[in-house]
């Protein structure tokens, strides 16, 4: 009986033995184990989001909102983020600023960051296109505002148009040059009325100069919203260009309805 039960651990220990031979070594606490970081991977469009791996966009020369005390305590409480791809040569492409029910803050916000200057992001110490928020915060009181750089959701992706990021016209962004522009009509019920101002259009200049995605920033009313649009949809350009190629611009353009009394 003996026997067999020192053959049964003698089987046994040779088992685990080989077990033991065929895993890979636990690691000691002399060489412990590390596990490497994700490499971070880019949108469709080459853009990182911020996150592990990736060295935030720096805003280096913030420019302070134009306009005032006035303009910040009207815009006060508030702030204003726009979401922008800051480029790895620093220049920013931003994307939608379009800030429904603020037509005087959202513009001024947009102003001011596109006159700051920017450090790009990094990856490995090497620049890369990473998409950012910026914030601008309108307090009440306050001397100035100062764009800043903060996180952005994680559900916010990029803007594109076909492919390829929208950017603003600024830095090494040249702006397109209108060729074709055709007079915006008055609406019947504007002339009756005598009713005039100015409305603000954002659009898409596409690489080709044509306008994309036409609408309407701040609104008339009494059919002369539908004469702009109208109007510039017919608009042409010499697209605007990035490195020396044609890329598509966010741009506003204002139509003038004015009413000229005849002699």
């Amino acid at each position: 009986m003996r026997n067999i039960l020192m053959l049964f651990a003698f089987l046994a220990l040779s088992a685990f033995t080989n077990h033991a031979q065929g895993q890979p070594a636990l690691p000691t606490q002399d060489g412990a184990s590390s596990v490497a970081p994700a490499t971070p991977n880019p949108d469709k469009d080459g853009v990182y989001p911020q996150g592990p791996g990736i060295v935030a966009p720096v805003l280096v020369h913030p420019f302070a909102v134009a306009g005032g005390r006035e303009l910040i305590d009207k815009c006060a409480p508030r702030t204003v983020v726009i979401p922008a791809v800051i480029n790895g040569n620093g220049a920013i492409g931003l994307l939608d600023t379009r800030q429904p029910g603020v037509f005087t803050c959202g513009p001024a916000a947009t102003d001011a960051i596109e006159r700051s200057s920017f450090e790009p992001g990094t990856l490995n110490g090497s620049p890369v296109p990473v998409l950012a928020c910026l914030g601008v915060s309108f307090l009440e009181g306050a001397e100035r505002v100062l764009p800043m750089v903060q996180p952005c959701p994680e559900n916010l992706g990029t803007t594109t148009f076909d492919g390829q990021s929208i950017y603003r016209v600024g830095g090494a962004v040249k702006v397109p040059v209108l060729t074709f522009q055709p007079i915006a009509k008055f609406s019947d019920e504007a002339r009756r009325a005598k009713y005039q101002g100015v409305c603000v259009l954002a659009l898409i200049v596409d690489p080709k100069g044509d306008p994309q995605n036409v609408h309407v920033i701040r609104t008339l009313g009494m059919g002369l919203d539908e004469k702009a649009m109208e109007a510039v949809r017919r608009y042409r350009f010499k697209p605007a260009k990035f490195d020396g190629k044609p890329v598509p611009v966010l741009i506003t353009v204002e139509i003038d309805f004015h009413l000229y009394e005849r002699p």
